[in-house]
C-alpha cells in the first residue's frame, strides 16, 4: 500500500500578517501568503494572511510521526501559537493520500496537545489508485 501523508500547522488571520505572525510566536514559518495572493495553479485568490509550519518528514512516514514533528517543532512557542488562536484560525491539517483507507485513531496525548494550542483539527483523505 502506498501512502503519502502531510501534516501542516496553519494560522489563517484577518489581520495579522505573516511577518508579524512570526514576530508573535518567535518562529520563522515554511511557507505563507497574502490577502489577494493567487492561490497556487489557480485563479482563486487568498481571502485572509496565512502562515504555515511543515512536518519536515518524508511523505510516507506514518501520520503521528508527523504530528510529532509539528510538536516538536512548536516546542517552546505553543503559549504564543495558543494565543493567536484566540482571534484567528489555528488548525492542524492533514492531507492523506493513500490507496486504501488508513486507520485514523489519535491518542489522548495528541488530542490533548491539540487542545493545549487551541487549534483545530482538519483531516483531508484523498483514495488514490484504481477507479473508485
Amino acid at each position: 500500500m502506498s501512502t503519502e501523508n502531510f501534516v501542516r500547522l496553519i494560522i489563517i488571520s484577518d489581520l495579522l500578517e505573516p511577518e508579524q505572525i512570526d514576530d508573535i510566536t518567535g518562529m520563522k514559518c515554511d511557507k505563507s501568503w497574502r490577502k489577494n495572493d493567487f492561490r497556487a495553479k489557480s485563479i482563486i485568490r487568498e481571502k485572509n494572511f496565512g502562515w504555515m509550519l511543515e512536518s519536515n518528514l518524508e511523505r510516507t512516514d506514518d501520520i503521528e510521526l508527523h504530528i510529532e514533528n509539528i510538536f516538536q517543532r512548536l516546542e517552546g512557542h505553543i503559549e504564543k501559537v495558543k494565543s493567536l488562536s484566540e482571534r484567528n484560525i489555528v488548525k492542524l491539517s492533514l492531507a492523506i493520500y493513500s490507496e486504501d483507507i488508513p486507520a485514523l485513531y489519535f491518542n489522548k496525548e495528541t488530542i490533548f496537545r491539540l487542545s493545549t494550542l487551541g487549534a483545530a483539527l482538519d483531516i483531508d483523505l484523498y483514495l488514490i489508485g484504481e477507479e473508485r
